[in-house]
């Protein structure tokens, strides 16, 4: 009697293991939800780079639909799905991993039909030549809450070869059960000791974005900013996250972009 309560017992556990882990009903598989998460990713940046026709908010979303027609999903299941997936985070994780490793391929997969030589590119580290090119030197992904160790994420880019006077990064992440303001900074530093920078504080969840427009008759020595929510004792969830450079002519901007400042200190440091 004692043996088979104990069978039960073990049993029932084994199955409110399985119960916990599993995928519920309704919440996309691993492998569809990275190939979206893949094309939504390649998707932002193409719009970025392409001028000012596809950077528009209603443009952007004809794209998203265009990704969900083409894998067979709506939007609901989309929705419902990444929020399952960011209260599971070593599912997240492995999800974000499958995405990197799909663009990976399909960068690899373009240059060999184009016939192009380069250098490997991931999406944590990629340095390419090109009028516009996504740079962002981190993970794409990072969990905000009371957990973590920090509620800010840093990125500092030292010169490189491919960089220009005048370029322009545009900053871009998606924000997922926030309850209170994101503040979001890019920052560049001038070989003559003058900075240029670029804030924006904004509440809800969704996509944000700023830019910052390098002076033309400069050059600069570092491009750095960061991401800060303070979650307090909410847990929320930014993903996506890129920096797209691009050339000033490439957009037609300006070198000072719309709210950028000026100024003699190290700003964010």
């Amino acid at each position: 009697m004692r043996k088979g309560l104990l069978i039960t017992i073990g049993a029932a556990m084994l199955m409110g293991v399985a119960a916990c882990s599993s995928r519920p009903s309704g919440i996309l598989p691993e492998k569809k939800m990275a190939r979206i998460i893949a094309d939504m990713n390649i998707a932002e940046s193409v719009a970025e780079s392409s001028g000012n026709d596809l950077r528009t908010d209603s443009a952007k979303d004809v794209l998203r639909q265009a990704i969900y027609l083409r894998n067979g999903v709506s939007q609901a299941e989309v929705d419902s799905s990444m929020r399952w997936y960011a209260f599971n985070m070593e599912k997240y994780v492995e999800v974000y991993d499958q995405a990197i490793e799909m663009i990976d391929r399909d960068i690899a997969r373009t240059r060999t039909l184009a016939g192009a030589k380069g250098e490997s590119t991931t999406m944590r580290s990629l340095v390419l030549d090109g009028d516009s090119v996504d740079v962002w030197p981190g993970m794409r992904f990072r969990q905000f809450g009371p957990a973590m160790p920090s509620d800010i994420i840093e990125f500092d880019m030292p010169l490189d070869r491919n960089w220009e006077k005048g370029d322009v990064y545009v900053l871009s992440a998606r924000i997922t059960g926030s309850a209170g303001p994101t503040e979001i900074a890019v920052a560049a530093q001038y070989q003559d000791g003058s900075k240029d920078y670029n804030t924006i504080s904004t509440d809800g969840d969704g996509w944000k974005r700023i830019r910052l427009a390098l002076d033309k008759d400069k050059t600069a020595t570092d491009v750095y900013g960061y991401l800060r929510y303070d979650s307090g004792d909410e847990v929320a969830f930014v993903d996506s996250i890129s920096l797209v450079r691009m050339r000033s002519d490439f957009r037609g901007a300006s070198s000072v972009a719309t709210g950028q400042k000026c100024y003699s200190g190290k700003y964010g440091r």
